[in-house]
């Protein structure tokens, strides 16, 4: 196993292959943007900020230790070194991640750090594919009263200041290409759902690689895609809704047959309690508290508290207040998720904001029953904020607008 001082080492030749690949990953971006006309010095001078942020904050934190490590890093750093060796010895989801990065980590020449700037290239595409995707929804609306540059530079400045996203994209994790798969996902499912294009076979070879990332954003995934074909099909009818009953049923029986083989275990709704209960111990004082199931109000309470906690980790719903402070940069994150929340709250009673809400929801809280850390909560939930980030953009560029602009 790598040891822990050399898990992000840095020699010359990496910082060699660093600056080569940061140089080609910006003009491979410069020519999307040129291609959906955004290349104002404007926005690329807050495209090169957006590069150089993570970076900057890897070399600082190399050199004054502002953060440790997060405990996978050891994980990631392993393969990279010696794909071969450490391969077998990890999880079906490691193995997974690691097979859709094997070009990349040979490129990185045995230098984990080097994978770095992937990252940060992964997150720069989420970006601008959520831009696409928001840009496609809100045309369809005849909502998009404003320069769709202005939107792309918002999203830009508000996914700079997103705390977690500092942390994450400035390690060798696989949030950010998990993060970018999704952002590619919801582009070609929207563009399937209000054009007269088919681009159902590219929606569903992307969330190929979302269930091998993060299956649980594959299936809430698959949930979106499902609701947006009835949405396109008009199919929701009574008779829609009895056969709904019938696929979710069959859909719950191959999912329980999935996960046995997987994992062996037997998945239901009483292994989720007892998960939930386990994990207390397992994770310790960053554990969420036990809960009691027992009633329905027990249950409408909890998961109204799972849902808080997902959202707002670290801050001590379901934990104690000691393990909050000791999250400084989560904490930070938890604030500023609190401003973005601005957007469902302006723009919930907008019908014509509904189905990008419902988007929020669905990958909000179908993971956050499934959660039992904080530390896996303020991670995991990047998956439902970035549907946040246009919405907020949106208001922004709209403020300013007429006071009947978006009635109705």
């Amino acid at each position: 196993m790598i040891e822990a001082k050399d898990l992000l080492a840095i020699d010359v030749f990496g910082l060699v292959l660093f600056s080569v690949y940061t140089i080609l990953f910006f003009l491979i971006y410069f020519f999307l943007l040129q291609k959906e006309k955004l290349n104002s010095l404007f926005n690329i001078s807050l495209v090169i900020t957006s590069f150089l942020l993570p970076i900057i904050f890897f070399l600082l934190n190399e050199v004054f230790k502002i953060k440790s490590n997060p405990p996978d890093t050891v994980v990631y750093a392993s393969l990279i070194n010696d794909f071969s060796s450490y391969f077998n010895l990890y999880s079906f989801g490691v193995k997974s991640f690691s097979i859709l990065n094997f070009i990349q980590y040979k490129l990185c020449f045995e230098r984990p750090f080097v994978f770095i700037v992937f990252n940060v290239f992964y997150y720069q595409l989420a970006i601008f594919f959520f831009f696409k995707a928001f840009k496609l929804y809100i045309n369809h609306q005849r909502r998009l009263v404003y320069n769709p540059k202005g939107l792309f530079s918002v999203m830009v400045i508000f996914s700079e200041i997103y705390p977690l996203a500092l942390i994450l994209n400035a390690s060798i994790l696989r949030e950010s290409m998990a993060l970018m798969f999704l952002a590619m996902f919801s582009y070609f499912m929207i563009k399937y759902i209000v054009t007269t294009k088919n681009t159902m076979a590219m929606t569903l070879f992307v969330l190929t690689p979302i269930f091998i990332i993060r299956p649980l954003t594959g299936v809430c995934a698959t949930l979106a895609l499902f609701m947006g074909y009835c949405y396109k099909n008009k199919l929701y009818t009574l008779r829609n809704f009895v056969w709904l009953i019938v696929i979710i049923l069959i859909a719950d029986f191959g999912l329980k047959m999935i996960v046995s083989s997987l994992y062996q275990i037997d998945f239901n709704l009483s292994w989720l309690i007892s998960y939930r209960d386990a994990s207390n111990t397992k994770f310790g004082d960053e554990g969420y508290s036990t809960m009691n199931w027992t009633g329905p109000f027990a249950y409408i309470k909890n998961i109204f508290l799972l849902i808080l906690q997902y959202l707002f980790s670290p801050l001590p719903i379901l934990v104690s207040p000691a393990v909050t402070m000791n999250k400084v940069i989560p904490l930070i994150d938890s604030f500023y998720i609190i401003i973005v929340l601005i957007a469902p709250i302006c723009l919930f009673y907008k019908k014509y904001m509904n189905g990008w809400l419902g988007l929020f929801l669905i990958f909000l809280i179908i993971p956050a029953l499934f959660e039992t850390n904080i530390s896996g909560a303020y991670r995991h939930r990047m998956s439902a904020v970035f549907f946040l980030i246009p919405l907020v953009s949106h208001i922004v560029l709209t403020f300013k607008l007429p006071s009947d602009y978006g009635r109705g």
